[in-house]
């Protein structure tokens, strides 16, 4: 992808917490990995619910870019950065 970009989409409201993490697993230079994450709700319209950037500093590093909640509605809910490890090393 020329973008260097990833996208997840769920077909329907599925209710639950979601976290959002980054990885830094590789690159050629070792340099900081920096990204911006785009969390966007398209039902009934467009709406960005969130939208940050993240600075992973060296390999192996994991970060929470964004936490929230879909509630049984699919209001989007609890947003927030609290730092959760979802890797298996």
């Amino acid at each position: 992808n020329p973008l260097n970009q990833e996208v997840v989409t769920l077909r329907g409201v599925v209710p639950g917490e979601y976290v959002v993490n980054l990885h830094y697993y590789a690159s050629e230079t070792e340099q900081p990995v920096h990204a911006t994450v785009k969390v966007a709700k398209v039902n009934p319209s467009l709406e960005i619910v969130y939208y940050g950037d993240v600075v992973l500093s060296e390999k192996g590093d994991e970060k929470t870019a964004v936490r929230f909640t879909i509630g049984e509605s699919g209001v989007v809910e609890r947003i927030n950065q609290i730092g959760k490890s979802i890797a298996i090393f």
